[in-house]
């Protein structure tokens, strides 16, 4: 016959064990935790030589790292919003150095810590040479980075004109919106551009406002 101290006794059991697993998987928790935390730890104290080559522009380094595998031409630097080489010779504007890369099997399509591509840097400082180039190996001009804005929208809110061009050649959409449902037009018009840069975006860029892309969608 079970009895009320039987059902009882039960209990107990029951529940210390399922205290001990909770604690086994609390303490399993934390190792994780702090596994993770001494594993991003680690990342951010290595070397990154291809990255340092790259920004000193040391072609022959560049050259001597990757022949050597001592680098993988795709890895992100935690120590600089998660780039690759590529972003940084896109940054740079070096033609020679980010069609090497390419060539070696470096992703044109990688974003960064912020979604950034390469495509995003290039634009944005207005290096049409290089921006001709990813689109070359397949870079999206509709690619959006964190706060929604595509590579026009980098290149029209600094008034580059022939990059604008270039990327709306590539399929570029000048409807699209960002994060304040700005096109790259108006972007270019709120960084207050000259009169003269603002006429000729606006003959290439401008969308009446019923054609703008809706981001309540």
């Amino acid at each position: 016959m079970i009895t009320l101290s039987t059902i009882l006794l039960a209990d107990f059991f029951v529940f210390n064990i399922i205290n001990t697993v909770l604690c086994i998987a609390g303490l399993a928790g934390a190792c994780c935790g702090i596994y993770l935390y001494l594993w991003k730890l680690l990342q951010r104290r290595r070397k990154y030589p291809l990255h340092d080559a790259v920004r000193k522009e040391n072609f022959e380094k560049i050259q001597q790292i990757i022949q050597e595998g001592q680098h993988n031409v795709n890895e992100q630097d935690p120590n600089n919003n998660n780039e690759t080489s590529l972003h940084i010779a896109a940054n740079l504007g070096n033609l020679e150095i980010c069609g090497y890369l390419i060539d070696q099997g470096a992703d044109v399509q990688i974003g960064n810590e912020f979604s950034e591509t390469a495509l995003h840097y290039a634009a944005e400082n207005g290096y049409l040479e290089v921006c001709r180039l990813l689109l070359k190996h397949g870079a999206k001009a509709d690619a959006r980075e964190s706060e929604q804005r595509t590579t026009l929208h980098q290149a029209s809110e600094e008034g580059y004109i022939a990059v604008c061009r270039l990327l709306l050649e590539h399929g570029a959409d000048s409807a699209l919106t960002e994060e304040e449902h700005l096109t790259p037009y108006e972007l270019a018009e709120k960084n207050k551009l000259d009169k003269q840069t603002l006429s000729e975006l606006a003959k290439i860029l401008y969308i009446p406002e019923k054609k703008k892309e809706s981001n309540s969608s």
